[in-house]
């Protein structure tokens, strides 16, 4: 029985390794998504879409650039450019999840009636997200993060697709 439990861990961490990232890899993806307003002024459905720069620093580590504009709604929009860090855990077939945290600059932009405001300000976040290789080369993710600029917080959800190089 030790026998067939030993062979059976095995053969699924071999399967984990067949598409797992590496040490050195690129990638570039897209983002789409939805950031619910939790504090501040803005809109409760400012939907998302963006752009990713990736790269695995180690087998467990990877470095995220992401850039993402909101959609206007109710006179509101918003940008961020944020750096991120992942820790990627391997789960089996492919699958990972990994906890996030990043820093960059955001812009809430606000016009209505000829009044106009841009606010430039810091932004930190953290999350969780989960990311699934369904090729050598494509993965396919979802992240749910806090973001946090002053006297704004926000709850975006990402789904994103990745083409790693």
């Amino acid at each position: 029985m030790k026998k067939v439990i030993l062979a059976s861990a095995m053969i699924a961490l071999g399967a984990t390794g067949a598409f797992a990232q590496h040490a050195g890899q690129f990638g570039v993806g897209v983002n789409l998504g939805v950031q619910p307003v939790i504090e501040g002024s803005g809109s409760p459905t400012n939907f998302l879409l963006g752009g990713r720069l990736q790269y695995s620093a180690t087998d467990l580590i990877r470095l995220a650039l992401d850039l993402n504009g909101g959609f206007e709604d109710n006179g509101f929009s918003t940008f961020t450019a944020t750096a991120n860090a992942d820790f990627m855990v391997p789960l089996s077939g492919g699958f990972y999840i990994y906890p996030t945290a990043g820093i960059g600059i955001g812009n809430l932009h606000y016009e209505h009636a000829g009044y106009k405001q841009d606010n430039s300000k810091f932004v930190f976040n953290i999350g969780i997200g989960g990311e699934y290789e369904f090729s050598k080369n494509w993965a396919a993710g979802l992240e749910f993060k806090y973001q946090y600029m002053k006297n704004y917080g926000a709850l975006p959800v990402f789904l994103n697709v990745s083409y790693k190089f």
